[in-house]
This record gives structure tokens, sequence and C-alpha cells, in this order.
């Protein structure tokens, strides 16, 4: 959800900025400097967020399906992930090359890897099951 979301943000800040800038000359301009950098991590996000959407809500509704469909469950595992694909591929264009996805193994091993750690570190959650949180 926060690589998603940092991706939404990443790719409306472009939106406008590409948007307002100053024409071009013959149509022809090289994204420099900082605004290339922010292009190149919007391409980062965008290729971290669209497998890992994929694979959540296939999983969601495989395995945590219960039977019962309610607004939230659709929004989160279903319109997101469809309006993902539609803002990355169809409106903004951005193309996913076999060589981005090590950026999203780097992110599943990451996220993996603060699974265990919290697991055996006792972290604990504080936020029990009826949706209530203890400190």
């Amino acid at each position: 959800f926060t690589v998603t979301t940092a991706y939404f943000l990443m790719s409306c800040l472009l939106a406008i900025y590409l948007a307002v800038r100053p024409g071009t000359v013959n149509g022809m301009e090289e994204l420099e400097g900082c605004i290339g950098l922010f292009v190149k991590i919007t391409w980062a996000l965008f290729a971290i967020a669209v497998p890992a959407e994929v694979v959540i809500t296939i999983l969601f509704w495989v395995l945590e399906f219960d039977g019962t469909v309610d607004y939230i469950s659709v929004m989160v595992h279903g319109v997101g992930t469809v309006l993902l694909v539609i803002d990355g591929f169809l409106l903004g264009r951005i193309p996913l090359r076999m060589k981005q996805f090590l950026l999203f193994e780097a992110f599943s091993a990451s996220y993996l890897l603060w699974n265990v750690i919290h697991a055996y570190s006792g972290i604990g959650n504080p936020y029990e099951e009826d949706g209530t949180q203890s400190d």
C-alpha cells in the first residue's frame, strides 16, 4: 500500500509538472537533472507496485476471501490494482522490463526479512482482532 501510494503521488506530481512546464524547441527536450531523477523514481516505484499489487490481489481473492463481498475488499483488492495498471500502462505508458523485476525481488526480500525480524523479536502487534489498540 505504501509503495502504491508513493507511486500515485509521484505520478501526480510529474503529470502536473509536465503540464505546466514551458514548451520545447522542435518538440524535443530531455528530462534532465532533478526532474529526470523523479521520473526514474516513479518508474522504479511502478516496477515494485504493479507485481506486488497483482500478487496481493490474487492471494486475497484465492486465500482470504470468505464469500462475502464488501466495499472495502473490492476497492482495496481489485479497483486499486486496476487503477494502478491503467495509470501506469495506459496513461503513463511506463514500460515494465524484466530487469526491473529485480526491484520487486529486492522489495520482497526486504519485506520477508522484516517479517522474520518482527516474528522473532517479540515486537508484537498493538492492534487487537476487534480493532482496538493496546499500548
